[in-house]
């Protein structure tokens, strides 16, 4: 994707070309083997376990079947920011128009420094869920560069 898109910009196209206008590809939060937001903004090293990012009202032990409200957040806003969540296990569900959900994963539809999504723990208990959270604080030129990724993941027991 980086070849194609430096390629596609030194013959002229035009950066806005290469977003994508329903929002993010889904399997970019950075989960361990997979690719986070620096497979297109790919200028700067995207910055782990971010002390930017927050991701509140997630437990310190979930309870099996139970309903968490959680705030992404942000402390490092660009013009136009966006996130992708991802989850072990267990399913997200919108918490209001800001975010979609596809299964254990959640985005944003809209820029903004917070969104919230509900995430419901699985049936049963005992297993660890881990959480990735990527979140691109964009400079709102619609290109790949001058963006800033910020990483962080974290584990709950059940």
């Amino acid at each position: 994707m980086r070849a194609l898109a430096a390629m596609l910009l030194a013959a002229g196209f035009p950066a806005a070309s290469l977003a994508y206008p329903d929002g993010p590809p889904w399997g970019h939060a950075g989960v361990e083997g997979g690719e986070d937001c620096t497979a297109c903004h790919f200028q700067y090293d995207a910055v782990t376990q971010s002390e930017r990012l927050e991701l509140d009202g997630l437990p310190a032990r979930y309870e099996a079947g139970q309903r968490y409200e959680l705030t992404v957040r942000v402390n490092d806003s660009g013009e136009a920011n966006g996130f992708e969540l991802a989850a072990t296990c267990g399913m997200f569900e919108p918490a209001g128009p800001g975010t979609d959900v596809n299964g254990a994963a959640a985005h944003s539809v809209a820029t903004g420094s917070a969104w919230q999504v509900i995430w419901h723990a699985p049936e049963t208990a005992g297993t660890p869920v881990r959480f990735w959270l990527a979140v691109n604080t964009a400079n709102g030129d619609e290109s790949e560069f001058g963006d800033r990724i910020h990483l962080k993941n974290w584990e709950i027991p059940g």
